[in-house]
């Protein structure tokens, strides 16, 4: 997931997993809120 301040990408929140295809779009929403409350 990236980390964009004023539309550029300043970082990169990796998320990985052992198996293919793991994540959805649950994972998807919870993980742009965790991104959210990052103070950058």
């Amino acid at each position: 997931m990236p980390l964009i301040r004023n539309g550029e990408v300043i970082g990169v929140l990796d998320v990985d997993s052992a198996e293919l295809d793991q994540f959805d779009e649950t994972d998807k929403k919870y993980l742009e809120e965790i991104i959210s409350l990052i103070p950058f």
